[in-house]
């Protein structure tokens, strides 16, 4: 009799564990009255395995889903104009794929979402143009791939996600015009892929990112208007890829960034127009790839990179109008690849480079308007320099360092120099001055061939 009693009650918690399950292959509601007779139609129903879609602009409030306490696939709430909050959600308490909240025009609050305690995917709040907090998704400790917080017209912060620890893929900040800082984000500590902040024009400091201390891969700061400073990134150590700050025109300072010791990849620093010092990059030593420096009209020196020693491709810097020398770079012995410097209408020599000794390939100098010499350039060992480009500085009549007559005596590559001053006007005006400086040279020769321009390519993905 035991056994039979235990078997009965066997089989009726399995019956009741599935009749509590339902709908493996999810459901869309399209109006108020599908959420309404939910329960009536899908009776004991506790847990839906496949998607759920909630749509359409007559839907006004989600009471009746009030009985549902997980989802195991996604769950996208999107396109409904009546809908103000999340009522009706509050039992929730797993999505085992997406949470996707999208283009809601009065949605305002995420309180009923209270319960959540995890996600299995990614976390997307996407063109909510009244929603004011995330508050309701405490629950959270992390995000297994995406979090995107994207075109949220009215949300100033990120309370509600003081809990959030880990963000396992991208995370991407995007056109949220009333966004002033990161609070709510203060455990955040490791991003395991990219990270983009871009076009929030009232973000004006990065506070609430205090204890972020790794980005696995590219991390993009780009057209943020009233961003003046980095204050909030001070315990960020790890940039695994490339790091892209371009075209944060009230940005003054890279003061904030004083823990990166290495960047993994490219490092871009584009038209910020108003940035004029490098200053919170003092502790940078080495970059996995090239750093760019490009465009930035206020910039007057490098100050700030003083422990930079080695860059492993490139070193370009263009278009800085206000650029007057190259100070900051004083400890920079190395450069893997190619030197480039072109249109820094300023510049009046090399200063700060001069315990340069190796570049690897390329020395290309070329429409500096005020440089007069190349003094700076002396020490690199001529070996290392593959071709030499000196052209369209109309002010340079000093070109006689010894790198360039050394390497001017045994050149095993281009030799392109026109369009200078007298004095460096030409290859044989370079070594006539060579050896007026008594600097011993030998088998000039001369060959021809078009700048090559260094181009960079980017992809930012998140899925």
């Amino acid at each position: 009799m035991k056994k039979l009693i235990l078997l009965i009650i066997s089989i009726l918690i399995i019956q009741a564990a599935t009749f509590s399950q339902c709908l493996p292959y999810g459901i869309t509601f399209s109006t108020q009255a599908e959420i309404d007779n939910f329960q009536t139609n899908n009776p004991g129903c506790v847990e839906i395995i496949g998607d759920v879609t909630i749509e359409g602009n007559d839907i006004t409030n989600l009471n009746g889903l009030n009985v549902l306490t997980s989802f195991g696939g996604d769950l996208l709430i999107e396109d409904k104009s009546a809908l103000i909050d999340l009522s009706g959600l509050s039992n929730v308490n797993s999505i085992g794929g997406n949470l996707l909240i999208i283009d809601n025009d009065a949605l305002s609050s995420l309180s009923a979402l209270s319960n959540l305690t995890y996600i299995g995917e990614s976390l997307k709040v996407i063109a909510n143009d009244t929603l004011i907090s995330l508050s309701g998704l405490e629950g959270l400790d992390s995000i297994p791939l995406d979090l995107d917080i994207t075109n949220n017209g009215t949300l100033s912060n990120f309370s509600g996600l003081e809990n959030i620890t880990s963000v396992g893929r991208g995370f991407r900040v995007n056109i949220n015009n009333n966004l002033t800082n990161f609070t709510g984000l203060e455990n955040l500590e490791t991003i395991g892929g990219n990270f983009a902040i871009e076009v929030n024009h009232s973000l004006n400091n990065l506070t609430g990112l205090t204890n972020l201390t790794s980005i696995g891969g590219y991390f993009w700061i780009t057209n943020n208007s009233s961003l003046i400073n980095l204050t909030g990134l001070d315990n960020l150590t790890y940039l695994g890829d490339e790091f892209e700050i371009y075209l944060n025109n009230g940005l003054t300072s890279l003061t904030g960034l004083e823990g990166i010791t290495y960047i993994g990849s490219y490092f871009y620093i584009y038209e910020n127009a108003s940035l004029i010092s490098l200053s919170g990059l003092d502790n940078l030593t080495s970059t996995g790839e090239t750093l760019e420096i490009i465009g930035n009209q206020a910039l007057t020196s490098l100050t700030g990179l003083e422990s930079l020693a080695n860059i492993e491709s490139y070193l370009i810097i263009a278009n800085n109008a206000s650029l007057t020398s190259l100070t900051g770079l004083e400890n920079l012995s190395s450069i893997g690849s190619a030197v480039y410097v072109s249109n820094n209408d300023a510049l009046i020599n090399f200063s700060g480079l001069d315990n340069l000794i190796s570049i690897g390939e390329k020395l290309s100098i070329r429409k500096n308007e005020m440089l007069t010499s190349l003094s700076g350039l002396d020490n690199i060992n001529a070996t290392s320099i593959s071709d030499l480009y000196i052209y369209e500085n109309p002010s340079l009549s000093t070109c006689e360092v010894k790198s360039v007559c050394d390497y001017l005596a045994a050149p095993n590559g281009v030799v392109e120099i026109y369009d200078n001053l007298t004095g460096c006007n030409s290859q044989s005006e370079v070594e006539t001055a060579c050896e007026s400086a008594s600097v011993p040279k030998n088998n000039f020769k001369s060959t021809i061939s078009i700048f090559p321009n260094p181009t960079k390519k980017k992809a930012f993905y998140f899925t």
